[in-house]
């Protein structure tokens, strides 16, 4: 067996376990702890997949790690969360106000999946829409497609495709890869390798 095989088949014994150690079988049904075990599973494996060292090459050739987290809800304000220069940011409220689609944009480190990227350096954001928790909460038994809409659904991926296609269509990508220290230092606060001040 070559050693890029025995590397696979490792590698997707890993992620059975990993699998199986949070599988929603493991615990009483509760649709709040499975929809945490269905995060921590998503979360790990980006985890994983930005920790492997076979996969040190691609991400250096990655310049920007776009992720979309909960968009389309009926209700609630459009968000960008910036784990990258704050330039990120000003472009992303300017485009929301040249396109009429209002963007609150900050920097920072958001929960989701797009975390172990900007701790590995590269340049990270993610989009959401984000309500209220009893206008339309997650994660739990209320958690329920009613609360979407395919209008506000289709308008938020058209104001993200044209910020991707931007980008993507960039003779230079240009989001620089230097991660501010306030990222730096939430991102050691969010993974515990320091305590908040």
């Amino acid at each position: 067996m070559s050693d890029t095989l025995k590397k696979a088949k490792n590698t997707d014994c890993q992620r059975e376990a990993l699998r199986k150690e949070v599988s929603p079988s493991n615990f009483d049904g509760n649709a709040i702890e499975t929809a945490a075990c269905s995060a921590a599973i998503d979360f790990a494996e980006q985890e994983w997949y930005s920790r492997d060292n076979e996969h040190e090459a691609e991400l250096e050739k990655t310049v920007l790690n776009v992720n979309l987290d909960m968009i389309g809800t009926i209700m609630g304000k459009f968000i960008a969360c910036v784990s990258a220069e704050e330039k990120l940011s000003h472009y992303l409220s300017y485009m929301g106000a040249e396109l009429g689609f209002p963007v609150a944009s900050r920097i920072g480190v958001y929960s989701s999946d797009s975390t172990p990227f900007a701790d590995k350096g590269v340049p990270a954001l993610s989009f959401a829409r984000i309500t209220a928790n009893n206008a339309a909460p997650i994660h739990g038994r209320h958690d329920r497609h009613r609360l979407l809409s395919m209008e506000q659904m289709g308008k938020d991926i058209d104001f993200i495709a044209e910020f991707t296609r931007r980008m993507a269509m960039a003779a230079v990508c240009p989001v620089s890869r230097e991660m501010p220290e306030k990222v730096k230092k939430e991102l050691d606060e969010y993974l515990f390798r320091k305590r908040k001040d």
